[in-house]
């Protein structure tokens, strides 16, 4: 979702002008993954990086989000029409309060919804992340919780799209990444899950990403797919082999399942905090 400030600076516009046109953008993008059967969409939001934007820009998405994230609590919501599982990944306590209490009512409410998934970045890094969830299996190995012999598996738990943070087994790991803005890196994005993603970068903003753009893309990750999957199928043998080796044993399945449970009521509780509007 990049280039929307570039977007509204070429046509002299206001920078929210490029928000809003983003959003719509946005709208769009979902319409087409959905007609496509796409089960996992990946948003890249906000970062921690933007809020070293000017003050102004910055309440104003946090106001834009609040307006989203209402709008798509909504009965008539598409989220509810389509049964769209909404997950928010980031550092929540870092926005608003009344951001932090939608986004944890609009996580509980889908959460058993059994449609596309739709988790949205937001107060996102991913090294935060990563760093994050090292920091959660320390303090686990501490406690006494789980064993001190940390593989990728364990780890991949902790992760935002692990299932101690309420995540699926499916969520997350892209088959492909999207970056538009003619930027050509990944800005601290799914730097874990998009190990064996094909990355799209493409020179349009995106407000004005359309049809043909995400054609292009498609065809561009049918042409790749087939070394997509020698590799992936590698990586799955080799994680075969060290769960085969080193398995989770059924305390640190044990204790994982706890941890899940507790993260659920933990935002839970959010959810039913008054949210200050």
């Amino acid at each position: 979702m990049d280039g929307n400030r570039r977007w509204a600076r070429r046509k002299s516009m206001a920078f929210r002008d490029g928000h809003r046109r983003g959003g719509k953008t946005m709208v769009d993008f979902l319409t087409w993954c959905r007609d496509a059967d796409i089960s996992t969409i990946t948003v890249y939001a906000f970062s921690i990086e933007n809020f070293k934007r000017p003050k102004g820009e910055v309440d104003y998405i946090m106001d834009l989000a609040i307006q989203n994230v209402e709008d798509m609590l909504q009965p008539w919501s598409a989220v509810h029409k389509e049964r769209i599982r909404v997950r928010f990944w980031g550092e929540m306590d870092m926005v608003p309060k009344t951001l932090r209490v939608l986004a944890a009512k609009l996580t509980c409410v889908t959460s058993k919804y059994e449609g596309a998934s739709l988790n949205i970045c937001f107060a996102y890094t991913s090294r935060v992340e990563i760093a994050q969830a090292i920091a959660a299996v320390t303090n686990a190995i501490s406690d006494g919780i789980v064993p001190d012999e940390v593989n990728e598996e364990l780890l991949a738990e902790f992760l935002e799209s692990g299932t101690c943070r309420g995540g699926l087994m499916s969520d997350g790991w892209p088959d492909v990444l999207i970056r538009t803005s003619g930027e050509t890196r990944l800005s601290d994005f799914l730097l874990w899950q998009s190990a064996f993603s094909h990355l799209a970068f493409l020179r349009v903003m995106w407000p004005d990403f359309n049809a043909f753009h995400y054609s292009r893309v498609v065809l561009s990750y049918r042409r790749a797919k087939a070394d997509m999957d020698r590799r992936a199928a590698r990586y799955q043998e080799y994680m075969r082999r060290i769960h085969t080796s080193h398995p989770l044993q059924h305390e640190t399945k044990e204790a994982l399942y706890n941890i899940r449970h507790m993260y659920a009521n933990n935002l839970a509780t959010t959810a039913a905090a008054p949210a200050d509007l």
